[in-house]
Order: C-alpha cells, then structure tokens, then sequence
C-alpha cells in the first residue's frame, strides 16, 4: 500500500489499535483513528457492547484509512 507524507503523519499521530476504544472525545473508534459511529460515550459507559467484538489488522486499518482520504 502506498501512502502519501500526510498518511504517514496520520498513522504516527493516531497509532493502531486492533480494537475499538474511545478516542478522546468519547467516539468509540478503531484501527487508525477510525470512527466506529458518531454517539459518544464517557468512559464510566466504555465502548458499547454492540462493538466490542470487532478488530481491524494493520492492513484494513490502511486500507480504510486510504478510502478516507481518498473521498
């Protein structure tokens, strides 16, 4: 997969998670830096249930990431 500079800077900031937590504004979200949905939780709720079994590897993560700016 080829990546842009920016893609690259995307990757480094955001890191990779193969499963969903909630980012920092309580989105839960996934691989890298991939919004699962727009509700957000706090971190007494956790990441709902409905999503927890759900897991990216590096290469979907990449994958998805590109179609994101590729839009």
């Amino acid at each position: 997969m080829e990546l842009t500079p920016a893609q690259g800077r995307t990757i480094t900031f955001e890191g990779f998670k193969d499963k969903p937590y909630l980012d920092t504004q309580g989105y839960p979200t996934i691989g890298l830096g991939e919004k699962m949905e727009d509700i957000k939780y706090s971190k007494e709720q956790g990441v709902p249930e409905h999503l927890q079994g759900q897991t990216r590897t590096r290469e979907q993560a990449g994958e998805n990431l590109s179609g994101h700016w590729n839009k």
